[in-house]
């Protein structure tokens, strides 16, 4: 399942998190980082980058002692992240598939 791990290195991750016995396997990690803006409103942005990138088996198993808090990833950051990291597959609700389907039937 994908989550957002807050380490206690003040770093924040992304990544497929499974629990295995004691210890958490996060699967292709990936450091979220803030990307400054110019310095308008809401221009900040955020920044995915491979956490670990020099693992062979891109995955890191974590005590849970390392782990500040962990939560699921908005939908958003979530399809960010497979898109990059997983599968590549983002699922869409119906609302936004409807809105899409408007959008090309106004195209033609």
């Amino acid at each position: 399942m994908i989550k957002v791990l807050k380490l206690t290195t003040g770093e924040e991750l992304v990544c497929d998190l499974t629990k295995i016995d004691e210890m958490y396997k996060a699967n292709r990690p990936a450091i979220i980082f803030l990307v400054p803006g110019d310095g308008k409103e809401n221009s900040n942005r955020l920044s995915l980058m491979p956490y670990g990138m020099y693992l062979e088996d891109h995955y890191l198993i974590i005590h849970p002692d390392k782990i500040v808090w962990e939560g699921t990833p908005a939908k958003r950051m979530a399809d960010h992240y497979s898109q990059l990291f997983g599968t590549g597959i983002t699922v869409h609700n119906t609302e936004e598939l409807e809105n899409l389907a408007k959008f090309f039937d106004s195209q033609k």
